[in-house]
C-alpha cells in the first residue's frame, strides 16, 4: 500500500511539473513571438504573416486555458500541434521574406 502511495505521489509531482513547464514555455513563446512577428511585419509589410502567427499563439493560449478536461487529451494535442505549426510557419515565412529583402536579386525593389 505504501509503495502505491509513493508511486502515485511521484506521478502527480511529475505531471504537475509538466504543466508548469507547459505554462512557462508559453510565457516565453508569447512575447518573443509577438516581437519577432511584429518586427518582421514592420520590415516587409506582410500582415498575413502576423495574422498567421497571432492565430497560432491564440490557439496555444486557448489550449492552455481550456485544458485537457474540456478538449480531451487528443483535442489538446491537436490544438497544440496546429497552434505551434502556425507559429513555426510564420517564423519560416518571416525568415524567407527577410532573406528575399537582403538578396541582390534583379527583380528586388
Amino acid at each position: 500500500m505504501e509503495t502505491t502511495q509513493k508511486i502515485t505521489d511521484k506521478v502527480s509531482i511529475s505531471l504537475s511539473l509538466q504543466c508548469a513547464v507547459h505554462y512557462s514555455m508559453l510565457l516565453a513563446v508569447i512575447p518573443t513571438s509577438i516581437y519577432a512577428l511584429t518586427m518582421g511585419c514592420k520590415r516587409h509589410k506582410n500582415f498575413r504573416l502576423l495574422i498567421m502567427g497571432s492565430t497560432g499563439l491564440a490557439l496555444l493560449v486557448l489550449t492552455v486555458m481550456l485544458g485537457g478536461e474540456i478538449t480531451g487529451k487528443f483535442g489538446e494535442k491537436i490544438l497544440t500541434v496546429i497552434g505551434s505549426s502556425l507559429v513555426a510557419a510564420g517564423y519560416f515565412w518571416n525568415f524567407r521574406l527577410y532573406r528575399h529583402l537582403d538578396c541582390a536579386c534583379p527583380d528586388h525593389h
